[in-house]
């Protein structure tokens, strides 16, 4: 935490990251889209200030694609048809809160909380009540352009 800044060419990882979306986010170049890069991908943009690159929609769409629902259990999967397991569910639900999807609280991509869980364990009182809370976002100028 707290390095953001130092990051030397943003530009270069945003563009890395948004060239992974496919739908739902691949952890690498020509490989299956996974619901985990939702939170980890998605997380990255929205910590270097490019979450309006997100197509939200289709992260979405990907995410609840993988929704699986059974008479005893559900949960959402790494894939669709797969089973599902907590840590794609806890990813997959982070990736559909920065997706902006209804009825889930924002969340803190530092942390992988909601921003309000993340206030509380800073012992702010309330969301942006906190300075600190703010410090460190927004390293990108918003150009997809090799530096240079």
């Amino acid at each position: 935490m707290g390095t953001l800044r130092r990051l030397p060419q943003p530009q270069r990882t945003v563009r890395w990251c948004v060239e992974r979306q496919v739908g739902g986010f691949q952890g690498r170049p020509n490989k299956d889209e996974d619901t985990c890069y939702s939170f980890w991908i998605g997380g990255s943009l929205a910590l270097l200030g490019a979450a309006t690159l997100l197509q939200r929609a289709a992260l979405s769409a990907f995410c609840l694609s993988c929704q699986f629902a059974h008479p005893t259990f559900g949960g959402i999967a790494k894939h669709p048809d797969t089973r599902p397991d907590l840590l794609h569910t806890h990813y997959a639900l982070c990736g559909l809160s920065l997706a902006g999807a209804a009825g889930l609280a924002p969340l803190e991509p530092r942390l992988g909380v909601t921003a309000r869980a993340a206030a509380r364990a800073r012992g702010c009182e309330a969301e942006g009540e906190c300075q600190t809370c703010e410090e460190e976002t927004t390293v990108w100028d918003g150009s997809l352009r090799e530096p240079g």
